[in-house]
């Protein structure tokens, strides 16, 4: 009776010390520092680490106890993952990891939400559901174990659960603003968090008791010893437990694959940016795509290598050999074919789609002959339908049938263009309906070769996906606009380079979707072909159990991969750091959505008016002045479809291409018309004041106008071989000609009107010219996100790199000492990048 009387007595005087520290916080927190709850290096934080840590090691003793009886592999597994959880929790206890990851990921993600670093709590959420359910099985495991636990166990777990739940109260009274209470409810949660350990450690030193007295007693090896034994670690529930573990297991798996993935594209942008700072190129937005999408490959590759190196399957290795052939040819096709996007309808990569399911469909039809010579039927006429599918998929690639008829139908029945998604999604539902019935089949008759039926499983998968992609990318697209405007609230976010890959998401994610289709496609071929392969030579007749040395090895493999996956998504994760605007000493946005800024595109600097920005998605003109940005005054509704804005010390004046009209804005008499298409304007853009006359770009006339009061408007259509999109334009009053940028060529044009032409330089999509008050040209280069100085001798030199999300520059303008740009005109067509204006100094 002695035993059970001290383990009371050590759990009350643990209980005591438990208080004390709470009791201490409470009376001696202000006199002495270490008494802090919630304050790193504390005595508490020491104490419940080292309790946390005991049960670590408690947990993984009766995990080796578990296996010395030959309990079963989910329960020890099981036991090792509680383990696990507890050391975690130890040490998180001590150096508050959790928090710490919070405001890191904060910082990276650019969110800081509702919960700041109370965001822990959403990034660990499947983590943390895993954890509870395991821990729930835990409490019944060592109720089984001894029934002495069971109460110490249950108020353990109750203990932890209350702790999360008063954490995330906690974080929504200091949101709100109750900060006396938020103390209060940190001395809950606290105290709450020791109570737990404390009944958890009890509950774990009583089971792992009764487990080292059962083992101790089974060095007789005696059957009835062992029944008993294997009685108390197989109880009737291990089914679900087993099924617990199993996809437990598979769930950590995936979440990894899925942070591996993200890493991988996430690293993908600084090592984009290194090789463009290497070679002295900038990269089109199809050629981030591209680049990110092979770099995962290869990385994805890399990993399955490495898992293979310990397990030296065949089928294992013949999969990686079919998926680097088939990673060769994207390569191929993402270098060799720049003439389509791909997502666009003949691009390369369906050439090499449809010839895996065409090849895939000659397997199946192999696996027919065979299975009707076998006098099966049923099995027979499943591949033969299967081969059909995959050849009407092949030539659906080829031909696009689903395009054709989703055509037929929008324009028989006068249906919107999603008609022809929702054809796609009911291909999709058919095949992920007739897989399972495939898949359920032929686990009938290919019990001995789940590896090929797993990759035909996971083929499915994979192209369900890729139909979704290609139907909800309008949805992902709203979505990402919705999250850009509320991260934009945020004065200090700065949108990452990783949020570049998504700048289209339409192009994305129905580029992303042929890649998928592509991969589906090579994963049936390999899942048929390996299965083709082991049923002609027989390799897997008998599965012979796994030695220790061959189960040792496994261990290790997985051990390896699963750390090089946290390696990859670290590096992946610190990578992807970037904390700038552009290259600039200093970066301020000085206008946003917020502001009422929507679809900007161009800008012009005046000492007079300040900053006037043409805001053509709101019809309306912005004027930034002494630091305050206001609207100029329309009461009339006559803005709209601002394209340009210029201004003298007089007026300010604006083009509208959508009225072909140009407006005047005087502070005396508002906004009024100037010219209409009354006037021979069809679509006005750029323009520039020139003393008395004003000269418009139009670009669907490839023409400048001379406009003067009074007169007929002039037109010119210069000759030049680069002279195709005239886009931007400004006036060299030193050298008295104007100065044009041609965002096709790149061109930028120094003219005489109706005299002559002479292209003075050409970057990759010169869009907009400013002249400074000492003769230099500032242009803002669309193609590389660049701004670029040409000095009065000629000299070129590149001032600022906008950072990948910001490099839709479009109108540019300088006060002498800031340069001033517009990004993002692309918001409200394909991309979900919001517009700013960006205040830069070099």
């Amino acid at each position: 009776m002695r035993k059970p009387r001290i383990f009371t007595i050590a759990c009350i005087l643990l209980l005591l010390c438990d208080s004390a520290i709470v009791m201490a916080h409470i009376y001696l927190k202000e006199w002495l520092g270490f008494f802090d709850l919630d304050k790193e290096g504390s005595i508490k934080s020491v104490f419940s680490g080292l309790q946390l840590l005991t049960n670590g090691f408690l947990a993984s003793f009766i995990a080796y106890l578990s296996s010395r009886l030959r309990a079963s592999r989910p329960f020890i597994a099981l036991w090792a993952m509680i383990s696990a959880l507890f050391i975690y929790l130890g040490l998180d206890d001590m150096m508050m990891i959790h928090e710490r990851v919070g405001f890191v990921l904060n910082r990276l993600s650019g969110f800081h939400g509702t919960y700041e670093s109370f965001n822990w709590l959403w990034y660990f959420l499947p983590f943390i559901a895993i954890g509870g359910i395991a821990f729930i099985l835990a409490v019944r495991s060592l109720a089984f174990i001894s029934v002495k636990t069971r109460t110490y166990a249950i108020l353990g777990l109750s203990g932890f659960v209350l702790t999360l739940l008063i954490e995330v109260i906690g974080g929504q009274l200091l949101n709100i603003g109750l900060v006396p209470l938020y103390f209060k409810s940190i001395i809950v949660e606290e105290s709450l968090l020791l109570f737990g350990e404390t009944f958890f450690l009890a509950a774990l030193v009583g089971g792992a008791t009764a487990l080292f007295l059962k083992s101790y007693t089974a060095r007789g090896d005696t059957i009835e010893e062992i029944s008993t034994i294997k009685s108390l670690t197989k109880i009737p529930s291990n089914t679900v437990l087993s099924f617990f573990i199993h996809w437990s297991i598979w769930a950590v798996f995936f979440i990894l694959i899925i942070a591996i993935l993200f890493a991988g594209f996430t690293a993908a942008m600084p090592l984009l940016a290194h090789i463009e700072t290497l070679f002295h190129v900038i990269f089109p937005y199809e050629a981030v795509i591209r680049f990110s999408v092979i770099w995962v490959h290869i990385v994805l590759l890399i990993g399955y290598r490495l898992w293979i190196a310990q397990r030296d399957k065949r089928h294992h290795r013949a999969l990686w050999n079919i998926l680097c052939f088939s990673c060769i040819l994207l390569i191929v096709i993402f270098a060799g074919d720049w003439r389509h996007r791909l997502m666009e309808e003949f691009s390369w990569i369906r050439y090499t789609t449809s010839g895996f399911l065409i090849a895939a469909c000659a397997s199946s039809l192999i696996h027919a002959v065979h299975a009707w010579r076998l006098r099966l039927k049923t099995l027979a006429g499943t591949w033969v339908f299967l081969a059909g599918g995959f050849l009407f998929g092949a030539f659906d690639e080829l031909f696009q049938f689903h395009e054709w008829i989703g055509g037929v139908i929008e324009n028989a029945a006068r249906l919107p263009h999603v008609a022809t998604d929702l054809i796609t999604v009911g291909y999709a539902f058919v095949s992920l309906i007739a897989l399972i019935f495939f898949f359920i089949l032929f686990r009938r008759h290919y019990r001995e070769h789940l590896f090929s039926l797993g990759i035909f499983l996971v083929a499915g998968g994979i192209y369900f996906l890729s139909t979704l992609l290609d139907t909800l990318d309008g949805l992902a697209t709203h979505f990402l606009k919705k999250i850009a405007l509320s991260l934009s609230q945020n004065p200090d976010f700065i949108f990452r380079d990783w949020f570049a890959l998504l700048w289209s998401p339409h192009n994305f994610f129905n580029g992303l979707e042929e890649v998928l289709e592509h991969t589906s496609a090579v994963l049936f071929f390999s899942a048929i072909a390996i299965l083709l392969f082991e049923l002609k030579h027989d390799t897997q007749k008998k599965r012979e159990k796994r030695d220790t040395l061959s189960r040792a090895l496994t261990q290790r493999c997985a051990l390896i991969s699963y750390t090089i996956g946290i390696i990859i998504m670290i590096a992946g994760i610190v990578l992807g750091q970037q904390s700038t605007i552009s290259t600039a000493k200093t970066n301020l946005i000085i206008a946003r959505p917020q502001d009422g800024l929507m679809h900007a595109d161009d800008l012009f600097y005046n000492p007079y008016w300040g900053l006037i920005i043409g805001n053509e998605g709101a019809h309306s003109v912005l004027q930034y002045k002494n630091g305050i940005l206001k609207k100029l005054p329309d009461p009339r509704h006559i803005v709209s479809d601002t394209d340009s804005v210029t201004a003298d010390d007089f007026a300010v004046y604006a083009s509208s291409g959508a009225r072909g009209a140009i407006l005047q804005y005087t502070e005396p008499e508002g906004w009024t018309e100037l010219w209409t298409r009354n006037d021979g304007l069809s679509f006005p853009e750029a323009l520039v004041i020139v003393d008395n006359t004003i000269y418009v770009v139009d670009e669907s006339k490839m023409a400048i106008i001379q406009l003067q009061t009074g007169k007929q408007p002039i037109e010119w259509k210069p000759e030049h071989p680069d002279w195709r999109t005239p886009e931007g334009i400004a006036y060299d009053s030193a050298q008295k000609k104007l100065i044009v940028t041609d965002d096709t060529t790149g061109a930028v044009f120094s003219l005489v009107f109706k005299v002559s032409i002479k292209k003075i330089a050409r970057f990759s999509h010169a869009e907009d010219v400013y002249i400074t008050t000492d003769g230099s040209y500032i242009i803002s280069d669309n193609g590389t996100g660049s701004i670029y100085r040409i000095s009065s001798d000629g000299t070129q030199e590149k001032i600022i790199q906008l950072s990948r999300s910001y490099r839709d520059v479009q109108g540019v303008a300088s006060d002498g000492t800031h340069t001033y740009i517009v990004t993002s005109d692309g918001y409200g067509q394909g991309s979900f990048m919001p517009s700013f204006v960006l205040q830069l100094k070099q």
